[in-house]
């Protein structure tokens, strides 16, 4: 789902990840690239937004410091996310502070990637153009504004993490790293949307193809523009309203904490519990990318701290259990 994390990592604009154990659809950022940061310690709401005192302005050269252009992106972006998808930002990160301190580091990674495009200054020129965004565009928007498309230095066929350290602009990830390639015109070949140039999406037959807006018919060769659902042969939009019927094919909108029930057939909202709390995958989103295991939300763990796949402990996004520690994998890992 997500096109703003994918912006991030691409800058890294948010991408879909499904919660461990829980039901799947939560949005995560992604490793497409755009940026985050601060000159401090990340212990405070203030200490992420970038304005904190200290050397996060300016860089000798007079452009702005990767640490200050991080610190706007990530308070931007996850406020965004609290306005446009507060769903998405309790069940992946649990709250803005959470949300602004493990973005932070994967913010300074995108702009200090090897043969990378972005700098302070291209971060904060896309950063003014994604605040102007509403929130469809933010969530769902294809492709990124101009601004925000950064191209590196990495040849085709070369390691990456991520975009903006391709010369094509697209790093095709297999796992955690990926190589960099061309994305595909009109009927080339695609496993996945961000495989497509521009506003092209993959079809059901898996070829890049135009999308289809709100009310256009819809099948394997007309996909729906980004955000949209093919109900019944058309082009529909995802429903955000508790008690509205999903019957049809309609599907309820789960970035606003909704799923379509089975026996009713109505939109229903997700409950949010907390660590050690009962909960249903069915019904449920664990708070803070928890896991439901076993019938009980186990709670996730930040940058640095335990992680037991044996035990359901996780990570919070975007860090990864690396020998029983949460830690973010780095595009200097993929060279």
């Amino acid at each position: 789902m997500r096109r703003g994390f994918a912006v991030l990592t691409s800058l890294v604009l948010l991408s879909p990840l499904a919660q461990p154990g829980c039901a799947a659809g939560s949005s995560l950022p992604s490793s497409d690239d755009a940026g985050l940061g601060t000159d401090a310690p990340l212990d405070s709401p203030s200490d992420a937004t970038g304005s904190a005192d200290g050397d996060g302005g300016p860089t000798e050269g007079g452009g702005v410091s990767a640490q200050h252009a991080c610190g706007d992106w990530v308070s931007n972006y996850c406020s965004q996310l609290e306005t446009c998808a507060n769903f998405e930002l309790v069940t992946v990160y649990g709250d803005k502070i959470t949300c602004s301190s493990q973005l932070q580091r994967l913010c300074l990674d995108v702009l200090a990637a090897p043969n990378t495009g972005f700098t302070g200054d291209a971060l904060e020129a896309c950063l003014v153009k994604t605040k102007a965004e509403d929130c469809f565009s933010f969530l769902y928007g294809k492709p990124a504004p101009p601004e925000c498309q950064i191209f590196g230095t990495t040849d085709n066929g070369k390691g990456c993490r991520y975009d903006s350290q391709c010369r094509s602009g697209y790093c095709k990830l297999s796992g955690s790293c990926g190589n960099c390639v061309m994305r595909g015109l009109t009927g080339s070949p695609c496993s996945a949307a961000s495989d497509c140039d521009s506003n092209l999406m993959c079809a059901g037959n898996m070829t890049c193809q135009p999308p289809q807006d709100t009310g256009a018919t819809c099948d394997m060769t007309r996909p729906c523009k980004q955000g949209l659902v093919c109900a019944n042969g058309t082009c529909a939009a995802k429903i955000a309203m508790v008690g509205a019927s999903c019957a049809g094919g309609l599907a309820c909108d789960d970035s606003q904490g909704l799923y379509c029930d089975g026996g009713t057939m109505t939109c229903m909202s997700y409950g949010i519990p907390t660590q050690g709390q009962p909960c249903d995958p069915t019904t449920n989103r664990c708070f803070g990318y928890g896991a439901c295991s076993m019938g009980t939300c186990v709670a996730a763990s930040t940058d640095g701290t335990m992680c037991n796949a044996m035990q359901s402990i996780g990570c919070v996004p975007p860090d990864t259990c690396t020998a029983g520690t949460c830690t973010l994998f780095t595009a200097n890992q993929c060279m």
